[in-house]
């Protein structure tokens, strides 16, 4: 059987997909535009799967297109020029993102360009949307997904792994890639290299903090439950059932 597998990280926005045979693996920008159907490489294998919208990426076009009337290919480079070199984005992806604003009446086509390309203009339509998303705020809260939350938690509670193993693992993971950040963001060029370097930096700081509040948060509970033993974790207690029958069974069948 094909197995794809899509991920989504804010910070590179790719699509990985992995099929049944480990060397086909590629990655390919997602995309925000129509949804984007993925066939395996193995013919006989083809699945279809559809990668979710991103609509920051329409939001940036509406705001490349305020100032005057765009193509294509100038929309990609300027929103490549603006975001630096953590976003790249493929022409086939800006002219898909452009058709659906169309359809939708946030842009329209006023004909070539004297190269013979398409151009778009704003509408009021897309003049609105675009302010609304300005001056909007973006929610945070504790249903973000995030690996490391997951991680700590579920050594935790099933008892799979070391909780204090896994964050000094990824604490020294986080030092590093803090240690590496700050040296590349000395040698930054752009504005926009800069910023992105510099919200990583104190994104991974934040982190730092947190694994520290974790494992002091373990460590309490802990010795809580050495001085008042409560009522075992149920997760943990059926882990620990489920691998006990399993040894029984191996036992019995020797």
């Amino acid at each position: 059987m094909t197995i794809f597998v899509i991920t989504h990280e804010l910070h590179m926005h790719y699509a990985h997909i992995a099929c049944s045979h480990p060397r086909r693996l590629q990655a390919i920008p997602s995309c925000n535009a129509f949804p984007v159907c993925i066939p395996c490489m193995h013919a006989q294998n083809v699945r279809r799967l559809v990668v979710r919208h991103i609509p920051v990426i329409r939001q940036a076009l509406l705001s490349l297109l305020e100032a005057e009337p765009k193509y294509g290919y100038q929309l990609k480079s300027e929103f490549e020029a603006a975001t630096g070199t953590a976003w790249l984005l493929n022409i086939g992806q800006v002219y898909n993102t452009l058709s659906r604003m169309e359809r939708d009446g946030a842009i329209a086509g006023i004909g070539d360009d004297d190269e013979g390309r398409p151009l778009y203009e704003i509408t009021a339509n897309g003049e609105t949307e675009l302010a609304t998303w300005m001056t909007a705020t973006v929610a945070r809260s504790t249903s973000t997904r995030d690996e490391v939350t997951m991680k700590v938690l579920m050594a935790a509670a099933t008892g799979a792994a070391d909780p204090a193993g896994v964050i000094a693992t990824q604490r020294q993971a986080s030092m590093d890639l803090l240690q590496q950040t700050t040296a590349t963001r000395a040698a930054a060029t752009s504005m926009a290299d800069r910023l992105h370097l510099e919200r990583l930096i104190v994104l991974t700081n934040a982190e730092l903090r947190w694994l520290d509040l974790a494992e002091q948060t373990l460590a309490e509970e802990v010795l809580a439950d050495d001085v008042e033993p409560s009522k075992p974790n149920s997760q943990q207690t059926t882990a620990q059932n489920s691998r006990a029958q399993k040894a029984k069974a191996r036992g019995a069948q020797s």
